[in-house]
C-alpha cells in the first residue's frame, strides 16, 4: 500500500530534506510526523476532499488522508461552487479539508488544523490495500465528469513502476508546479519523487518566470509539465546582458548559465530533462522550450483512468513525436481494426465509482482498458499518439486526425495555439475548422492568409475551411483544450460555408 511505500522511505532517512515550500524546508523526519498527525485527525473517514492551493500543509493533509487508509478526493481550486457541491455530494465526501471558508453539504476541516490542534499522532497505518485511495473526477471533455477509483494497492504499485522508469532518486530535486488537485500533480510532482528520496520543491502557482527563477535557485533536475507551461517558458525572453547568481544547495556544485544560439540564455542550473504530458505537445512548442531550458523535452501519455501508460524516459535515446514505450507493469495493444490504443496493467482503474455499467463499457471483453485514443508504433516500440477516435474528422470520404492539422498551423510564426475541430457540413458531413490564438501584433487578415499559408503544406481536403479566432483557448485544470465546448459552439454550414 503507498502509505508503507511512502513512510519507509521517510524513516529511511529522516534527516534528510524531503519537501521545500517557499524557503521553508521540511525534513523526511518532520513530513512523517505530520502526515501522522493528520491520520490521527482523520482516522474512520472513508472519503476525504481537498481543495487548496499547492503548499507544504496541503502535501502534509494529503499523506496524512493516505496514512488512515483513507480515499484523497482532490478538487481543482479554481471549481464553481455549485460544481463543488454536486461534486462533494456525488463521491460521498465526508470532509472536506481546505485552506477556504466553504460551505458545499459536508464537514470542513481549516488546512492548518493539525499545526494547532492537540492530537496524538496515529500509531498505525489504515488497513485495506484494496480500498479507495483516489477519486479523481475525468476532465470532463464527453460531458459529465465521473469519479475514478484508485486502489491503495494499485497507486502504490504504480508509483513503484513510475519511480523505476522516470530514474530518480536521493541527489535529485523535483519541481512541483503543477497543481496537486490534479492526478498528474499529485503521482508524478509528489509520491513518485518522495518515494525515490527526491526533493519536492513546491510553486504555489505557477508562474513562468517564477518557475524559471526556482528551477535554477534550488538546483533542479527533474520537471514534470504541461505544454501549457513549456509554451509560456518558451515565450520569456532572455536578457543579454541578464547575469543571475546561480542558487547552491550545501555540498552541491554550482549551478551554470550557458549561452545557446542566437544569444539567449539558459536558466536551467542542473536541469536534466522535463516531462511533458497531459495534452499533445506540438513540435514547435517542444523545439521552443528545449532551446530555452538547455535540456531536452519528452512526453508521457495517460489517462485519468490510465495514468501514465508510456513514457519516453532515459536511458533511451529521445524519440520526439512519441510517448515512449509501456511503463513496468502495463501492457499496450492497439485494436487491428481501429488501431484504438488499449491497456491493462498497475496503472488501470479499478473502475467509475456506483457505476458499473460505465466500467464494464470502458474495458473489452478479454479486460483491457478502451482509451478512445488512436495510436500506432514506430520502428523502435515506441507509442505515437495519432488522435482521439471521438475527434477524427470525416469530410467527404476523408478521413482527418486533427493532431495532424494542428502540428502544421502550429508551426506558422504567427500562432500562439491552435485546435483542429470537425464542423457540420451538409455536403461533406464535417468541414476542418481551426481555433486558433495569435501572437501578439498578428495582423487582421491572419486568418485568410493562414488557410492560404496551409494549403501549400497540407492536403486539399485537410486545408482549414474557417478559421476562428480566440483570445484563448478553453483548458481543463490539467491544461488540456475543451474541444467539446468549441464543437458545441459550431453551428451547422449553410451554403457556401463560414467562419
Amino acid at each position: 500500500m503507498i502509505a508503507k511505500l511512502l513512510q519507509a522511505r521517510l524513516r529511511a532517512d529522516p534527516g534528510r530534506v524531503a519537501l521545500v515550500d517557499a524557503g521553508r524546508a521540511l525534513s523526511a523526519g518532520e513530513l512523517d510526523a505530520a502526515a501522522l498527525r493528520w491520520a490521527s485527525i482523520l482516522a474512520g473517514r472513508r472519503r476525504v476532499g481537498f481543495l487548496a492551493d499547492n503548499g507544504s500543509a496541503l502535501v502534509e493533509a494529503l499523506l496524512g488522508a493516505l496514512y488512515a487508509g483513507a480515499a484523497v478526493v482532490p478538487f481543482h481550486a479554481g471549481t464553481p461552487m455549485p460544481e463543488l457541491a454536486a461534486r462533494v455530494r456525488r463521491f460521498g465526501v465526508d470532509v472536506l479539508v481546505s485552506d477556504r471558508e466553504l460551505d458545499v453539504g459536508c464537514e470542513r476541516l481549516a488546512l492548518g488544523l493539525s499545526a494547532t490542534a492537540e492530537v496524538e499522532p496515529a500509531r498505525t497505518l489504515g488497513p485495506d490495500p484494496d480500498g479507495e485511495a483516489l477519486l479523481l473526477g475525468t476532465s470532463g471533455t464527453t460531458g459529465e465528469p465521473r469519479a475514478v477509483v484508485v486502489s491503495h494497492a494499485g497507486l502504490a504499485a504504480h508509483a513503484e513502476a513510475l519511480a523505476a522508469r522516470i530514474g530518480l532518486g536521493p541527489d535529485d530535486r523535483v519541481l512541483a508546479a503543477l497543481p496537486l488537485a490534479h492526478s498528474y500533480g499529485s503521482r508524478v510532482a509528489l509520491l513518485v519523487p518522495l518515494i525515490s528520496g527526491a526533493r519536492v520543491v513546491l510553486a504555489r502557482r505557477f508562474s513562468a518566470r517564477g518557475a524559471l527563477a526556482l528551477i535554477e535557485e534550488a538546483s533542479i533536475t527533474w520537471v514534470p509539465a504541461v505544454p501549457t507551461m513549456l509554451s509560456a517558458w518558451a515565450a520569456v525572453p532572455a536578457e543579454p546582458d541578464q547575469v543571475r547568481a546561480p542558487g547552491r544547495l550545501p555540498g552541491e556544485r554550482r549551478s551554470w548559465i550557458g549561452r545557446l544560439p542566437g544569444e539567449r540564455r539558459s536558466w536551467i542550473g542542473r536541469l536534466r530533462w522535463v516531462l511533458s504530458a497531459g495534452a499533445p505537445l506540438p513540435e514547435a512548442v517542444r523545439v521552443a522550450a528545449e532551446a530555452r531550458l538547455g535540456c531536452v523535452v519528452r512526453e508521457g501519455y495517460g489517462l485519468t483512468e490510465a495514468s501514465f501508460t508510456t513514457i519516453d524516459a532515459p536511458p533511451a535515446p529521445p524519440a520526439p513525436g512519441t510517448v515512449g514505450r509501456p511503463v513496468p507493469g502495463v501492457e499496450v495493444r492497439l485494436d487491428a481494426t481501429t488501431h484504438e490504443v488499449q491497456v491493462r496493467g498497475v496503472n488501470v482503474m479499478a473502475g467509475y465509482l456506483d457505476d458499473p455499467e460505465g466500467t464494464r463499457a470502458a474495458f473489452t471483453a478479454d479486460g483491457w482498458l478502451r482509451t478512445g485514443d488512436v495510436g500506432a508504433w514506430d520502428a523502435r516500440g515506441n507509442l505515437r499518439i495519432v488522435d482521439r477516435i471521438k475527434d477524427i474528422i470525416l469530410s467527404g470520404g476523408h478521413t482527418i486526425y486533427p493532431a495532424e492539422v494542428e502540428a502544421v498551423l502550429a508551426s506558422h510564426p504567427d500562432v500562439e495555439s491552435v485546435a483542429v475541430v470537425g464542423r457540420p457540413d451538409p455536403h461533406l458531413g464535417e468541414a476542418v475548422v481551426a481555433h486558433v490564438v495569435w501572437r501578439d501584433g498578428t495582423a487582421r487578415d491572419a486568418p485568410s492568409l493562414l488557410t492560404d499559408w496551409s494549403k501549400g503544406r497540407l492536403a486539399p481536403y485537410k486545408v482549414p475551411a474557417a478559421v476562428v479566432t480566440h483570445a484563448e483557448l478553453p483548458l481543463g485544470p490539467s491544461g488540456k483544450v475543451l474541444k467539446r465546448r468549441l464543437r458545441d459552439g459550431c453551428e451547422p454550414w449553410s451554403a457556401g460555408g463560414g467562419g
